[in-house]
Order: structure tokens, then C-alpha cells, then sequence
């Protein structure tokens, strides 16, 4: 079994975490951070066109990827990684390849730790992603401890390119954001996801 095999009861079931509905996954609201002009000419060029052929694969491109890239103009000390295979133990199912994947080091040349942040794009429903996005935070928390490096939270994302949703795993703890953040809040996407970056991780 792969990432993209597991529902939320089998990830329930086989890591025996608990999963908690959120207002928020901070202790603190993430402040807004104003996108570039460069951003909103991609966002207002590609959003019919992401519109007309929402593939997961479009939505990633026109979408998703202008939004890390402008992240990592602003905090250029991490790394953001595209479609990569994140193979960490086959026997339990967790492997496969992410669709994005945030690290705390500009190396873009290996994939190294701290994994920060695992993105994962849906073009149906935003809570079939739910589990494998949880499968593949649980993967980057074992990733990160067998690298020898302990971080608290990861964070996770799941997203249609148009709305997204944010998570944080704890332990054995997942929290789940009961809202909805619309690509016409750009503003609000790039603070939260600037606050996973630097929220426990001090990157």
C-alpha cells in the first residue's frame, strides 16, 4: 500500500492517531502576508484556465507551484520540493511519491531534513485527501527523527489549488482546520503557510 491508498480509518487504524476538528492549528493567528505583484498577474492569468482543465496535475502547475515559489522568495532558507518519492518504510504503506514537500534547508538538490510541511493536491473533494496527506506527515515525522532531528509539529496541507485546508500532527495527535481558505485569500494562504515555517521549526 502507498500514500495514495490511505483513508483516514486506515491511517486511524494502523498508527492509532487522533484526529481533532480545529478553529485554528495555531495557538496564534498567522499574520497576512501581501502577495507580489508578479504573483496576482500569474494567479489572475492561470485561474480560468485552471478552471477549464482542473486535472490534479493542472491544478498543481497553474495554481500550487506559483504560490511555493513566491513562499520560498520570502523565506528563501527553505526548500520546496515537486513530485519527488518519499520512500520511508514500505512495509507500513509509506511510499510513494508527494506532491509537494517543504523542508527547512535551501538544498534543492537532495532531499534532506527537517521536513516541514507535506502538500498534497486534490481536485475532488478536499477531505479525500485527509488521509493521505496525514500518511504522509506521519512518514516525514519518522523521516526527520531517523535524521536525528526532532521537530514537534509537521504540518500539512491539503488543496484544490483553489481552496485550501491546513493540518499539524503532534505526537500521535492530528489536527484538522474546520475552514476553508479561498485562493481569492491569497494573502491569508501565504501567512499560514509562512507561519508552518516558522512556527516551532525557527527557520
Amino acid at each position: 500500500m502507498a500514500y495514495n491508498k490511505f483513508t483516514l480509518e486506515k491511517v486511524i487504524d494502523l498508527f492509532s492517531v487522533q484526529i481533532k476538528a480545529v478553529p485554528n492549528i495555531f495557538n496564534s493567528p498567522a499574520p497576512k502576508v501581501i502577495e507580489s505583484e508578479i504573483l496576482k498577474l500569474i494567479l489572475k492569468r492561470n485561474l480560468p484556465l485552471s478552471r477549464a482543465i482542473p486535472t490534479e496535475k493542472a491544478l498543481s502547475e497553474l495554481l500550487i507551484s506559483p504560490i511555493l515559489v513566491e513562499l520560498k522568495e520570502i523565506k528563501s532558507t527553505i526548500g520546496v520540493f515537486s513530485g519527488v518519492e518519499f520512500n520511508v518504510d514500505s512495509s507500513k504503506g509509506l511510499n510513494g511519491r508527494c506532491d509537494f514537500i517543504l523542508t527547512g534547508n535551501d538544498n534543492q538538490f537532495v532531499l534532506n531534513a527537517p521536513i516541514l510541511t507535506i502538500v498534497e493536491a486534490k481536485k475532488g473533494l478536499i477531505e479525500e485527501g485527509y488521509g493521505q496527506c496525514v500518511a504522509e506527515m506521519i512518514a516525514a515525522q519518522i523521516f526527520n527523527q531517523k535524521k536525528g532531528i526532532e521537530r514537534k509539529i509537521i504540518y500539512g496541507v491539503v488543496t484544490s489549488g483553489l481552496h485550501w485546508q491546513f493540518l499539524s500532527l503532534e505526537n500521535k495527535t492530528v489536527c484538522i482546520e474546520n475552514r476553508e481558505l479561498s485562493i481569492d485569500n491569497v494573502e491569508e494562504i501565504l501567512g499560514v503557510l509562512l507561519k508552518m515555517m516558522e512556527e516551532e521549526n525557527g527557520v
